[in-house]
């Protein structure tokens, strides 16, 4: 799946380089469980100050599990998910650190999605950066 959306830092050092950055992911389904009645798949995002790129953005990476709650009449799907993993900050010197996510989302039909998520991670060695966010996604799943 693809997704992008608005990513607004909470981190107030996060927040001191920008108060909103665009967000687009990709979602890659494993195709197997690692916790029973879930669905195991790696999240790759990019969030970023500006389309260049050539700074001032971070790069989660993570290992994920979604969970389904329930559905509605109309067809859609409410889901939790959680990941842990890294993050590449590209924020004037380059780190990698422990990150991860937390979230919900709802499915509206077959392919379109829209999702709400918490991003957060350890702090970078040259700052007291983290990648504390909340981000907003709309996607399309193939």
């Amino acid at each position: 799946s693809f997704r992008g959306g608005l990513v607004l830092p909470i981190d107030s050092n996060f927040r001191s380089i920008n108060t909103s950055f665009f967000g687009v992911g990709i979602d890659y389904s494993l195709g197997t469980a690692l916790v029973r009645n879930s669905e195991t798949f790696l999240s790759l995002d990019w969030f970023a100050r500006s389309l260049k790129g050539d700074r001032d953005s971070l790069f989660p990476i993570n290992l994920n599990q979604r969970f389904e709650l329930g559905s509605a009449a109309n067809g859609s799907t409410a889901y939790a998910f959680v990941g842990i993993g890294a993050v590449v900050f590209n924020l004037g010197t380059s780190d990698t650190r422990l990150g991860g996510r937390v979230g919900l989302g709802t499915s509206f039909n077959e392919h379109f999605f829209g999702e709400a998520a918490l991003y957060f991670s350890d702090k970078m060695k040259s700052s007291s950066t983290k990648a504390t966010s909340a981000a907003f996604f709309v996607g399309y799943r193939f």
